[in-house]
């Protein structure tokens, strides 16, 4: 059986080593899967994402998990809450500080989507 590019993005989050791998830059990606992501194993891919945000080191996965967030709470905009819960979007903000510019880039711009849905809108 071949993996989905579902399989294939669920196992590198789980894995906690995240790079720029193709489905991360791929809007049709997210527009199928992005409620799959927020929903399945009770909320499980979210959790690993917000554990990168903790913990990791390493500047890609912290820019890849930060553009994952965004792209979550600009297609799953109702469960944006579920980011609060985990701590990642105030992680998320603290990373708009970070000494990279690709970190510093990405956590903008999913704090901007935060503040897009923060109205309902």
């Amino acid at each position: 059986m071949t993996q989905t590019t579902f399989d294939e993005y669920a196992h590198e989050v789980r894995s906690g080593h995240l790079t720029w791998s193709p489905p991360h830059k791929s809007d049709d990606f997210w527009k199928k899967n992005a409620r799959r992501i927020m929903e399945e194993n009770n909320g499980e891919l979210p959790k690993c994402l917000a554990q990168v945000l903790k913990e990791g080191h390493e500047k890609t996965a912290l820019a890849v998990a930060a553009h994952d967030i965004g792209m979550l709470v600009k297609e799953v905009s109702e469960k944006r809450r579920v980011w609060d819960g985990l701590n990642a979007k105030a992680q998320v903000m603290k990373l708009m500080g970070d000494s990279d510019p690709e970190v510093r880039f990405e956590s903008l711009k999913t704090v901007q989507e935060f503040l897009r849905h923060a109205f309902g809108g």
